[in-house]
C-alpha cells in the first residue's frame, strides 16, 4: 500500500510541476526570514552596517519614483524609508568612507551598493541614467538633490498669486 501512495505522490502534477518548485522557494523564504529561524552570533541590528537577510536590491519600493518635478515629496519618502532600515547614515554623511584596511570595509560596501541600488530603483530610468555612475550612494544622493532641488521662485510666485486668488 505504501508503494502505490509513492507512485501516486512521484506521479502527480503538482509534485512534478514549477508550482511545486514555486512553493519549496516560498517555504525556503519565509523559513529565512521568519524570526524563528536558527541565528548565528546574534548580530547587531541596530548597526547601521546590519542587512536583514530577506533585503535586496529590489526590496524598498518608493511611490512615485522621481522625475525631477517632484523631488522635495520623493526625498522625504526615501528618507523615511532609509530610517526604517537604519540606513540614513550612509546618506547624510555621517558615515564616513572606511579606509581600505578597516575592518568595517566590507560591510560599508555591501550597504553602499545595496542603497545606491535603492536609489537607482526609486528614479525614473531617465534619471537613473545620469547617476549609475557614481561610487557611492552619497555621491548619488547629493546629485539628485543638487540637481532637483532648486527653489523655482517662477514657481513660488504662481503658488503665491493661485493662493491669493482663491482667499
Amino acid at each position: 500500500m505504501i508503494s502505490i501512495w509513492k507512485i501516486t505522490i512521484a506521479h502527480h502534477s503538482f509534485f512534478s510541476s514549477l508550482r511545486f518548485y514555486a512553493f519549496l522557494l516560498l517555504l525556503f523564504e519565509l523559513f529565512l526570514c521568519s524570526p524563528m529561524a536558527p541565528r548565528q552570533n546574534s548580530p547587531d541590528t541596530d548597526s547601521p552596517f546590519y542587512v536583514h537577510p530577506c533585503e535586496s536590491p529590489t526590496s524598498l519600493t518608493i511611490s512615485p519614483k522621481l522625475d525631477g518635478s517632484n523631488y522635495l515629496k520623493w526625498d522625504r519618502s526615501m528618507q523615511r524609508a532609509l530610517g526604517t532600515k537604519n540606513k540614513l547614515v550612509f546618506i547624510d554623511g555621517s558615515t564616513p568612507i572606511p579606509d581600505f584596511d578597516d575592518l568595517n570595509r566590507r560591510a560599508w560596501e555591501r550597504c553602499n551598493y545595496l542603497l545606491h541600488a535603492w536609489i537607482l530603483n526609486s528614479v525614473s530610468e531617465s534619471i537613473a541614467q545620469t547617476i549609475v555612475f557614481h561610487d557611492t550612494a552619497i555621491s548619488a544622493w547629493e546629485d539628485l538633490k543638487e540637481h532637483f532641488a532648486k527653489v523655482d521662485p517662477v514657481r513660488i510666485s504662481t503658488l503665491r498669486s493661485s493662493y491669493n486668488q482663491q482667499s
